[in-house]
């Protein structure tokens, strides 16, 4: 009886060493495999951050396109990475859904085991997550016009097995001119533009453009090609022609800018000696350019600074770009050359730097205290601090009623001109 007894306990103990073994094994399988619910299409499961990865299991009844995304109080950024069976990556996102919300979508095969992995970067209480199918029925986009030399950037291409780089080349980017028409699941359709995204029952559906621009293929004027967009896994391919600019000619008034005005101060940095040179005042140009544009039409329109360009819809925004460094800083009274581009035309224009032809008591314009050739709110509101002491100095030009004295009398005249209450100082 005693041996037997003695069996039973190392029987005993076994079985407690082999249940811990198993339960070790168990747990350390958990962190990897844990699953913290199972993603049913159409329903919709609420979370709650717990600083830790969640795992979900996601089997499809059917194969096709299929959208997993987060929603909630806004108050969340997360993110979501989509596994096969193996835990092989598939893919992942962190704000496609609008509102710092991750939006996954892709093709899934019918039976097959996929993970979906989420979490926080920050924010705090629950949010939700679901998987549907995808809501795009049909996607038909609008044939594009691009004018030559607009809606891209200059681009280089990398030559792997010769370690070398192509020369630069232009890249257009359709995708920000797009005109598209989303039928969705349910029979309804939306209309897009500018390269805007869709709008669905409260969700936001983007899409990507696929193109095989290199530069051994580019783009050139007077060529027609094919481009792809990929929207909720659907797939449609649309033309784009490379057209000529509807503007005919670009004519720049000569730039007058005060030294030490409408720029900023700055240094350059020489990445050959790991220095940087002394600071000095680099102008911007593109504040105080005025140009006027002659159309194809023969019309023409003018405009002033940075204000962008409506055609048809479409805004262009002009660039400027000046040769300024250190060593080539721009100095009073010498006259400099500046190039505008804007919808594929480029024009040089000169820029003059000027002495400031005010005084501290006289200025240009009565009212104008500020110089900058507007009577406005800005002024009054100079006026009224400098008499209180703050920010501003008591001037002569701030007398506005001129009796000698600079009080609220002047404040409020120039208040009542700047928003059109009098007709005169």
């Amino acid at each position: 009886m005693k041996s037997l007894a003695k069996s039973y306990r190392k029987i005993v103990a076994l079985l407690a060493v082999t249940a811990m073994m198993l339960s070790t094994l168990s747990l350390m399988s958990l962190t990897v495999y844990a699953q913290d619910g199972v993603l049913v299409c159409n329903e919709a499961i609420c979370v709650e951050p717990s600083g830790e990865d969640m795992t979900f299991t996601f089997v499809p009844e059917k194969s096709g396109a299929y959208v997993l995304y987060s929603y909630g109080n806004g108050d969340n950024d997360t993110y979501g990475d989509i596994w096969n069976a193996d835990w092989e990556w598939l893919g992942g996102d962190d704000d496609s859904g609008g509102d710092f919300n991750f939006q996954i979508v892709g093709k899934f095969v019918a039976g097959e085991t996929y993970y979906l992995t989420c979490n926080t970067y920050s924010g705090f209480g629950s949010f939700w997550i679901e998987v549907i199918e995808s809501p795009v029925k049909n996607v038909e986009v609008e044939p594009l016009k691009v004018f030559v030399g607009t809606t891209g950037y200059m681009n280089y291409d990398y030559y792997e097995e010769t370690d070398s780089w192509s020369e630069e080349y232009y890249y257009y980017c359709p995708e920000v001119m797009l005109s598209y028409t989303v039928t969705w699941n349910d029979g309804t359709t939306t209309a897009c533009v500018n390269g805007e995204s869709a709008e669905y029952n409260g969700q936001t559906y983007g899409f990507e453009v696929f193109t095989d621009q290199t530069y051994d293929n580019q783009w050139v004027l007077g060529g027609t090609y094919t481009a792809t967009l990929e929207m909720m896994g659907m797939s449609t391919d649309f033309s784009v022609t490379i057209v000529e600019s509807p503007i005919k000619s670009i004519e720049v008034k000569p730039t007058e800018i005060v030294v030490e005005s409408n720029g900023y101060w700055g240094s350059d940095y020489d990445w050959m000696t790991d220095s940087w040179s002394d600071d000095y005042y680099c102008y911007s140009p593109e504040e105080v350019v005025e140009y006027t544009i002659t159309w194809a039409d023969g019309t023409t329109s003018t405009y002033y600074g940075s204000e962008s360009v409506e055609y048809n819809g479409y805004y262009y925004e002009p660039y400027v770009t000046a040769d300024q460094t250190y060593d080539t800083r721009w100095l009073l009274g010498n006259t400099y050359t500046a190039t505008l581009e804007i919808m594929g035309v480029t024009v040089d224009f000169s820029v003059t730097i000027v002495e400031n032809s005010g005084s501290d008591d006289e200025v240009s314009v009565m009212g104008d205290v500020d110089g900058d050739g507007v009577v406005d709110a800005f002024d009054a509101t100079m006026v009224f601090y400098a008499i209180n002491g703050v920010d501003y100095e008591v001037a002569p030009q701030m007398d506005m009623n001129g009796d000698g004295n600079v009080n609220l009398y002047d404040a409020a005249r120039l208040f009542y001109f700047a928003n059109d209450l009098v007709e005169t100082l």
